[in-house]
């Protein structure tokens, strides 16, 4: 576990899990036992101390608000102007905390970006390091 990611107001209040690869914990629990529904989990590619430019938690978007399912609700604007409150701890200790941007994308999923400051222009929000390695 690198963290744990809560967003008040919705179900998603789950450790942050991170793996050696990405399939790691796509299909698995945070207790490691297989699950379809799988864990929240940070990329491989990033640090587990959340100290990258951004990081990239992925999650299974889940029917009835389970697991990313919950982000159906902030694609309107007025559900997204009322629900602001959104955690990460860092850590088993939980001593760090960073701002959070989600991003839509393909096939219902989305994606959490984790950001050190809430100012960090759109202009950076892109893909790319999804593919560079």
């Amino acid at each position: 576990m690198v963290g744990w990611l809560t967003v008040d107001g919705t179900s998603i209040d789950y450790p942050v899990m991170q793996g050696g690869n990405n399939l790691t914990f796509l299909n698995r629990n945070p207790y490691g036992e297989f699950s379809l529904s799988g864990s929240i989990f940070l990329d491989s590619r990033n640090s587990p101390d959340f100290s990258d430019e951004y990081s990239i938690i992925y999650g299974h978007h889940m029917a009835y608000g389970k697991l990313f399912g919950a982000l159906d609700a902030f694609l309107d604007e007025t559900y997204t102007s009322s629900h602001r409150s959104r955690t990460l701890l860092i850590g088993r200790d939980g001593q760090k905390s960073a701002g959070l941007r989600c991003l839509p994308c393909c096939a219902r999923m989305f994606i959490m970006r984790i950001y050190s400051a809430w100012s960090i222009p759109k202009k950076r929000w892109h893909t790319s390091r999804l593919t560079r390695k």
